[in-house]
This record gives structure tokens, sequence and C-alpha cells, in this order.
């Protein structure tokens, strides 16, 4: 998802830039400007605007990067606005693999070869993964025996999420209790079926790499 607003905007008051911009989205945008100064230099900004902000303004930017607008003036650089993840932010990653819906699951099987499937993905707030099929797939049987996967979610607008952490089989209570928030999430699936099983990934390590700029940003985080 990438949105631009104002292409060729050029100079712009740092007032003009207080344009009401509605940020309701379900996942955090990435916002990239420029900041013009007073003596003509140009400063790149690059800048993670989180669901809880509802619009874009000179004051919110100068708040976030601790740059003043003043005496200098900002250039949108078409005001870029693409979908964005914050590996260290539980909610940021939740949003991010909302949106995505799907993501490949890497599994490993008895004899230590690898294996991967495209998986439809619900996942809690606070970043927890769901996902469902059937108990006599191969990805059942590899986390039965192996707990250690790897995900990768996102594959468009440059923005991907690579995710490493403990899978389980979820049984009695807790498959009830994952199972209606995955059909919550994804209307129509047969995860509480008898013949489906519930997999329950708990992330430790994650890596977002966002290319969406010259220089791609990659961050990690480490979950305990």
């Amino acid at each position: 998802m990438r949105r631009n607003l104002v292409p060729h905007a050029g100079l712009l008051p740092a007032a003009a830039l207080a344009q009401r911009v509605d940020l309701a989205g379900l996942v955090d945008l990435r916002v990239q400007l420029a900041k013009h100064g007073a003596n003509g230099g140009t400063k790149a900004l690059t800048v993670i605007v989180h669901y809880t902000a509802r619009t874009v303004s000179s004051h919110w930017v100068e708040a976030q990067t601790g740059i003043s607008g003043a005496p200098g003036r900002f250039i949108e650089v078409g005001i870029v606005f693409a979908v964005a993840v914050d590996p260290t932010r539980p909610e940021s990653v939740a949003r991010f693999v909302r949106a995505c819906g799907l993501g490949v699951l890497a599994t490993v099987d008895a004899s230590g070869h690898p294996e991967a499937a495209l998986v439809g993905l619900a996942v809690l707030d606070d970043g927890t993964l769901i996902l469902n099929a059937p108990r006599g797939s191969r990805k059942v049987a590899n986390v039965e025996r192996r707990s250690r996967v790897a995900v990768v979610v996102g594959w468009q607008d440059d923005v991907t999420l690579q995710i490493e952490g403990s899978a389980v089989v979820a049984a009695g209570s807790e498959r009830e209790h994952f199972g209606r928030a995955y059909n919550s999430q994804r209307p129509g699936s047969r995860a509480l079926d008898e013949d489906f099983a519930v997999v329950v990934v708990r992330p430790d390590w994650l890596r977002s790499y966002d290319a969406t700029a010259d220089t791609p940003r990659i961050e990690e985080a480490r979950w305990i």
C-alpha cells in the first residue's frame, strides 16, 4: 500500500504540512520527507507513523525527529506513505501481519530437510501467530517433532518481516482459545474442525526489511 499524496509539491512552509492526512488504517505507515534548511541544505527524514497518530503535521514531525521546522521549510517528497512495521513493538507486528494475511511457514522434517508452505495467518495483539492445517499435513508433523520454525510475512511494497520462534500444536482449552481467535480473524476457516490442527507460534526473533527508501532499512528485535 503506497500512496503519493502530493506529487512534486516543492517547497512548502512548515505549517502547510499540517494538512489532514487520515491515518486511521489498519497498519503503520512510513513517511518519507525532506527538510530544507535556512542555509539551503536538505536533510532527509524517514518517520514511522504509528496507528495512534491520526494526522501528520509539521509539529508531529518535529516531535518525532527533534528537528525544528523553523526557520527551515519542509519539502514533500511526494509524501510517500508505505506499509511499515516496527519489530520491537508487538502491536505493530500484529497490524502488519493482519494487513498481509498470509505468510510462508518453514519447518524441518525428520531427516533435517527444510519444508515451506504458504499459510493463512491470524495474530494476537501480543504478536503471537496462529495458523491451522490438516492434522495429517507435513507441517503439523514437523512442528510436533521440532518446535523451532520460521515465518516470512510480506512480499509487496518492498517491506518484509522475518520471524523465528517456537511453535506448538494447541490442545484442550488452548486449542479452543486460539482456534476461536483464528476463526474470528479468518471467517469460514476450519480451525476447530476435528480433522484440523491449530498451530501457535510465539516469536522470539524478528527482522524487518524495508526497501522503500534509497537505503534499505533493517531492524532486528529479540522478544523474551
